[in-house]
């Protein structure tokens, strides 16, 4: 059984190893990775680990600097990479670790998905109202809305104008 002190280690080791600067900060909801370019160190913060779920979060943050598509313009695609990164990367992996990724990529996909209408409007140019739509376009993205899980690309069959 892994403890929490290994789980520490780890990040720590990770974010020496590294050079990564981190900011603690006390709330889950706090953690970010900031953008960094050239010679400056990546910067990310998140809660100190005292829990599994706090080395998921922290090991998620760090995804975004060393996962595959850290750089990949769509913000739902990072997110699912940097967990993705966590998950591949953690020296254990229990169903609640598993439950706040799920969470979590749900509340992305939810608010940021690229077609989705119920997009966030400060993410996307494009405004949205359902009063703008054709009916048999409304059916669709009634039906594509409450679909899961939101996977890239598949929007392209989306009814045509």
């Amino acid at each position: 059984m892994t403890t929490v002190s290994q789980m520490r280690e780890h990040i720590e080791g990770l974010v020496k190893r590294h050079g990564i600067t981190v900011r603690y900060v006390t709330r889950v909801g706090r953690s970010r990775c900031f953008p960094w370019s050239g010679g400056a160190k990546p910067t990310v913060q998140f809660p100190n680990i005292k829990s599994p779920i706090t080395y998921a979060v922290g090991l998620h943050e760090l995804g975004h600097v060393f996962g595959e598509h850290a750089d990949h313009p769509d913000r739902v695609v990072r997110e699912r990479d940097a967990w993705n990164w966590a998950r591949a990367n953690a020296i254990t992996w229990t169903t609640g670790m598993e439950r706040s990724r799920v969470w979590s990529l749900a509340q992305y996909e939810h608010t940021l998905c690229a077609a989705c209408p119920l997009r966030a409007r400060q993410e996307t140019a494009v405004t949205f109202e359902w009063k703008d739509l054709l009916p048999e376009e409304a059916e669709f993205w009634r039906k594509e809305i409450n679909r899961r899980p939101c996977r890239p690309g598949r929007w392209s069959s989306g009814p045509k104008r």
